[in-house]
């Protein structure tokens, strides 16, 4: 278990100890205490019993000696009752590109200072931001109900500084005003010294998932409602330890099941894989060129196996953001630093694999997590082991950071999932401003409607830049930005409703009359939300699935509308399903209408009703001068209701 560890055998290690679960709770209390009589209960740091999904475990701090020679010792239990025993060394801790070295920068104006005006939407699971930070002032609230924050040195309170930043202002390196919201702040990590250097990370005595539910808990269970407009919640934290094996994390299933109890949105990063083996033999002489990018390319794919996605990013429910390699600075890399993939619109090479539970599409979008430099090797000859740059100077995301000498207005550039999830954190609020102000969804629906509206937005790209990495970029990158509404050319149709386990709904959206004559270039894309309940321990891991189908349509004819990205099956094996489709030729309908029949199936006999989001958009070629927008607005004075099978209802349009 410490195959790497130089430790003696009278050497403390942390370890977390998870249990098979077992229904009976008399049976857990027993393997339990059985455990702690074999290491002492005194080495206990911490448990958790969570039988909503399914985890039992232990944190545990016990001499070498036990993991060492466990028959020796007795702790055979370990291989009987016990499901996952591993120590705990540099694990659980926010998953940056880089821990870069400070630099002593300042922000200069980038505008939109002013107070916000609502109520937070969005939680922040992470390490504890700096709140007075020029950009932050006013814009961040703290609650710490796990009492992490006093860990914290302002100086030290980086990562949690920088997520903030990206979700309140995006890419300080492309000035937009900022979300209207403030951000509830939650630290999860705390700022530890090893003696080596100054790590945020999870208390490795805590269990990650109890940590989750305690934290979500705290702030849903209180009295004063502090979280009472939350709907979204961003957490750029992983487990470098477990990369995803085919069943979910423990962590997964909590954010799985959190998700479904308090109704929210979990945004994940999918984890960074900072390092790459390549062969510079042939390419040595390469460096930020595209032949460069093809050995990059070839050395991913050839690695996939040890690129998997990290927990919790597995969980069904949450959307898993993974990155892409650009950002807003502009800059080249300097002084022998390379850029591992100089093209346009790639993948970050840092970002991992999918795919998720059940073969589903993770990760699911893509956001800009900056272009990551590297240290070019010394040999330009055999294997070599490229490792990021550790720099704090462009490229990458611009973000607000206590910097030396200038902790509350300083700045550094970062990369990796993390900043991407935080930047599409920042996206669903805006999204979630866009949905309060047009179509004023009831708050029950928030969640799955900006699910669906973040996902809506991505599109697969004609795969050049990333050939053979097509499960690194899911239903690829978020291009079509809903935040401003329609245009002429382009409507967006947002429904929502429930479906009972076992029956059907159809969605009704009218279609421009203008477009059964002409021919020109059409995209039309549906995406479909929910938020499952889950089965721990069972297949199928999800309790029910959703789909949608087209119905009295002809969209399987290629000439008509052919499917653009990913293929129909492994777009309905998560919880979100967006399929996008495009063509040319004028279609002869009897009724300009689009039916969109939405089924649901459930197992064990289950029979609740699941709340959905669903999205279409219709967007045609402007140069056919056709203003959709106001032929669908038409058509939609006449169909405002959502039909259950013979029976009607008006829960959303």
């Amino acid at each position: 278990l410490l195959e790497d560890a130089d430790l003696s055998p009278d050497q403390t290690v942390t370890v977390h100890v998870e249990f098979f679960f077992r229904q009976d709770a008399a049976k857990r209390a027993k393997a339990e205490a059985t455990f702690l009589e074999l290491v002492g209960s005194d080495a206990l740091n911490s448990r958790s019993e969570r039988p909503e999904f399914g985890y039992h475990a232990l944190s545990v701090t016990i001499p070498q000696r036990l993991l060492a020679t466990p028959s020796a010792t007795g702790t055979e239990l370990v291989y009987g009752e016990v499901g996952n025993f591993r120590a705990i060394q540099t694990v659980m801790h926010a998953p940056q590109g880089v821990h870069a070295e400070r630099a002593n920068q300042t922000l200069g104006d980038v505008g939109g200072h002013a107070t916000p005006i609502n109520d937070p939407v969005v939680v922040l699971l992470d390490g504890l931001p700096l709140a007075n930070h020029d950009l932050l002032a006013g814009r961040v609230t703290v609650c710490d109900p796990l009492g992490l924050g006093p860990t914290f040195e302002a100086k030290n309170r980086v990562h949690g500084t920088e997520m903030a930043s990206c979700i309140i202002h995006g890419d300080l390196s492309a000035p937009a005003p900022p979300i209207e919201t403030a951000v509830l702040a939650v630290p999860v990590m705390s700022s530890i010294d090893d003696g080596f250097r100054v790590q945020e990370r999870i208390p490795p005595t805590l269990l990650p998932p109890e940590v989750m539910c305690q934290a979500i808990e705290a702030i849903f269970e209180v009295e004063d409602k502090v979280a009472a407009a939350v709907r979204i919640v961003s957490l750029s934290v992983c487990d470098e330890g477990v990369p995803f094996q085919l069943q979910p994390s423990g962590w997964a299933r909590a954010l799985d099941w959190l998700s479904w109890r308090y109704n929210l949105l979990f945004l994940v990063a999918a984890g960074n894989h900072p390092s790459i083996e390549i062969d510079m033999t042939p390419s040595g002489q390469l460096f930020n060129t595209d032949g460069f990018d093809d050995a990059v390319r070839e050395s991913l794919a050839r690695n996939r196996l040890h690129r998997r996605l990290l927990s919790p990013s597995e969980s069904v429910n949450a959307i898993t953001v993974g990155a892409l390699h650009e950002d807003a600075s502009g800059a080249t890399p300097p002084g022998n630093l390379i850029d591992p993939r100089p093209v346009t619109g790639a993948v970050s090479p840092v970002s991992p694999f999918g795919q998720g539970v059940g073969r589903s599409i993770k990760p699911d979008v893509l956001f800009p997590g900056g272009r990551q430099t590297f240290v070019a090797p010394i040999s330009q000859s055999g294997l070599a082991l490229l490792h990021p740059a550790k720099s704090p100077l462009a490229p990458g995301i611009k973000v607000a950071s206590p910097t030396a000498g200038s902790p509350t207005s300083g700045y550094a550039f970062r990369s990796g999932t993390s900043h991407a999830t935080a930047l599409a954190a920042g996206h669903a609020c805006r999204l979630l401003e866009t949905l309060k102000e047009s179509v004023h969804p009831p708050p029950e629906y928030e969640a799955v409607l900006v699910k669906a509206l973040l996902v809506h937005g991505a599109r697969a790209g004609d795969g050049t830049a990333d050939a053979g990495l097509e499960d690194m970029r899911g239903y690829g990158a978020v291009e079509c930005d809903l935040r401003d509404g329609c245009l002429a050319h382009r409507a967006t149709v947002v429904a929502w409703g429930k479906v009972r386990s076992g029956e059907a709904t159809n969605v009704v959206v009218p279609l421009p009359p203008s477009l059964a004559t002409l021919r020109g270039t059409r995209t039309l894309a549906t995406t479909l939300a929910w938020l499952a309940e889950t089965n721990h321990g069972q297949r199928p891991y999800r309790a029910s699935r959703l789909s949608f189908k087209y119905l009295g349509y002809p969209l399987g004819e290629s000439k008509v509308f052919g499917r653009v990205g990913r293929d129909w099956l492994s777009t309905q094996r998560g919880t979100v399903q967006h399929d996008v489709r495009s063509g040319i030729r004028p279609v002869q309908l009897a009724t300009p209408s689009l039916t969109i029949g939405i089924d649901s199936s459930a197992t064990g006999g289950r029979t609740a009703d699941d709340r959905f989001g669903i999205a279409v958009t219709l967007e045609v070629d402007s140069a056919l001068g056709v203003d959709v927008y106001e032929e669908i607005r038409a058509g939609l004075r006449t169909t405002t209701q959502i039909r259950i099978d013979n029976r009607t209802t008006d829960d959303g349009w």
